[in-house]
């Protein structure tokens, strides 16, 4: 597993880093564009459409365990929460292990992700992240917005038009890459790349559902959940959920009597 030893510092940015990588679908179901300014620092800004509602996107992405979704999800440690709100808001804390490869290497690396799950507003669902902590991104911020799409007369829902806006930054680069003089050009590549390949894993899933496979059974993950992280007697998901929903109706009834 890569940890910040097996990484040299960023190399000064040359003069000319800027730049912009485009990925789009002949389709026009997503428009990927990863931009860089003056550093390393890349922005993400991914536009795709779905033919299913924000709820379902919704739910694949605050599943408290996506490895059997996304490929580059490889372990998911403990989840905690850590605030609860019974209107339909949500954070968590979340120790994830990832796979990236560069160039003709593959490295895995665990982050420690703080998740804002918020669908108070049915017209505009938001899954929002920061870093804790990484063994080799300084940077890993950003969010998605799900909002529905309405048949011509505006009577249901037909569709989701997904927006992820995400700022990525390396803590460093492998020995074998720090000196190579695209390594703007490089980064913004990898992150291209991963960004397409969340979009199929989605489209994947979607499509198991559409077939008649129960979300439930999407969504079931592959193996059992293991912590590199987070401590063993921290609070579980469903211990402050179940307390919380305690809370709620003791609330309901005291205001009832």
């Amino acid at each position: 597993m890569a940890d910040a030893s097996d990484l040299e510092h960023l190399p000064k940015a040359p003069n000319h880093i800027a730049g912009e990588s485009i990925d789009r679908d002949e389709s026009g179901r997503y428009d990927i564009k990863v931009s860089n300014a003056s550093g390393y620092l890349c922005h993400i800004h991914l536009e795709s459409t779905y033919d299913c509602p924000p709820q379902t996107i919704f739910r694949i992405f605050t599943n408290p365990d996506n490895t059997g979704v996304f490929r580059d999800v490889k372990k998911r440690g403990k989840r905690r929460v850590l605030e609860l709100d019974p209107a339909g808001r949500k954070i968590v804390e979340v120790e994830q292990i990832g796979e990236a490869k560069v160039l003709w290497k593959r490295r895995e690396f665990t982050t420690l992700l703080k998740v804002d799950e918020d669908e108070r507003d049915p017209n505009n669902l938001i899954t929002a992240f920061s870093l804790i902590r990484s063994d080799i991104l300084s940077r890993f911020n950003g969010s998605w917005s799900l909002q529905p799409i309405l048949n011509e007369e505006e009577t249901h829902v037909v569709g989701t038009r997904a927006v992820l806006d995400q700022d990525i930054l390396p803590a460093g680069a492998p020995a074998f890459l720090a000196h190579v003089p695209i390594l703007g050009g490089a980064l913004r590549g990898i992150c291209v790349r991963a960004v397409k390949r969340l979009v199929e894993d989605l489209n994947k899933a979607l499509d198991r559902i559409r077939s008649g496979e129960p979300i439930e059974s999407v969504l079931t993950p592959p193996q059992p959940v293991q912590s590199h992280v987070l401590d063993d007697d921290m609070d579980s998901e469903d211990e402050v959920e179940q307390n919380g929903k305690v809370e709620e109706r003791a609330a309901e009834h005291k205001a009832v009597s």
